[in-house]
């Protein structure tokens, strides 16, 4: 059925959280890494995805922590009444020993939520118990054994055709997300180097975003790569506009792109209304992206208003999210 699933609606997140759950099921915690991953190139406002993946690095250990807590405050930020991304933070919190942290992020959660009751457990579980017996992860957590049952399914799957590509954008992911995050720390970025060499668009692009040191000259073939560098250099809105006659597939992530750097060269159009109407309407994890986006400041007064890091962030998701097409599974689970 997942197989299916994922057959007849690729770009679908519920098709993927499910997905992830399943190999979960299975202890296969390398597949439900790269699945999560993966939704968040594709799907990076997803915030399930954020809390769940950020449980996982929690139940694989302290020297993934750090990450793990830059997903879940991104998840409360976009979702700031969010209970579940509460919960595994104030676990995270108490894994930490910070527990008066965590009680006091949770009774103010419960100030503006007073009716939720997943967070009310948590507290109360918190103010009767030690860290360790609160912290301690529950049944259904990732890190916890694997669901009796036959494993033979799961294998299938994870050694489907398709399923190759996704452990590997999951592994230059992971290597992308702790370079971002290490704040100038050394990190293993091995593969991004090795893959942008070889010209692949997601390596290149991961690379040119972090400015390593021996990024190689962009191939023709990939758009976000090239981006990555008209937005590094604060491009003109000309080379913008030559950027989308070179990508005609792209053009309208590179006007979005042009919208967020260079707001004033829309020939006077609203700036939301022309991702959230005509070709914005369209489906693709990208356009979906972007309409989300523009939904989200809409409120805003003018592009002006939006914090240049906020515009940095948006043009990341943009560019990583379009980097690469979803995989085709027809034909993957034979």
């Amino acid at each position: 059925m997942i197989e299916r699933a994922l057959v007849l609606e690729p770009v679908n997140p519920y098709c993927w959280m499910f997905w992830a759950q399943w190999f979960q099921v299975q202890g296969q915690r390398d597949a439900q890494e790269a699945v999560l991953r993966e939704m968040l190139r594709m799907f990076p406002r997803n915030v399930p995805s954020h809390v769940e993946l950020a449980r996982l690095l929690i139940s694989l250990g302290k020297e993934n922590w750090q990450e793990a807590e830059h997903y879940l405050r991104r998840a409360m930020g976009q979702e700031p009444n969010n209970g579940h991304a509460h919960v595994v933070m104030a676990r995270l919190l108490c894994l930490r020993g910070e527990l008066d942290d965590a009680e006091e992020m949770l009774k103010g959660f419960l100030g503006q939520n007073p009716d939720n009751h997943e967070v009310k457990d948590s507290l109360a579980k918190l103010r009767a118990g030690s860290a360790a017996s609160y912290s301690a992860p529950s049944d259904d957590d990732p890190g916890s054994a694997a669901q009796e049952g036959d494993p033979g399914e799961g294998v299938r799957m994870a050694a489907a055709s398709g399923f190759h590509e996704i452990l590997r954008r999951g592994s230059l992911a992971g290597e992308f997300s702790r370079a971002r995050i290490a704040n100038g720390d050394t990190v293993q970025t091995k593969r991004i180097r090795r893959e942008s060499r070889l010209g692949d668009s997601l390596a290149g692009f991961y690379s040119q975003w972090l400015q390593l040191d021996d990024t190689p000259e962009c191939p023709p073939h990939a758009w976000a790569w090239d981006a990555c560098r008209h937005w590094q250099k604060a491009a003109a809105p000309e080379a913008w506009r030559d950027l989308a006659k070179r990508f005609p597939e792209a053009a309208t992530e590179t006007d979005f792109l042009r919208s967020l750097i260079c707001p004033d060269s829309l020939d006077g159009e609203d700036w939301w209304e022309r991702f959230r109407t005509g070709e914005g309407a369209q489906t693709r994890p990208v356009d979906i992206l972007m309409r989300q986006m523009c939904e989200t400041w809409q409120q805003l007064v003018a592009l002006e208003d939006t914090a240049q890091h906020e515009r940095a962030e948006a043009a990341c998701a943009v560019m990583a999210c379009a980097a690469v097409n979803a995989p085709e599974f027809a034909g993957g689970f034979d």
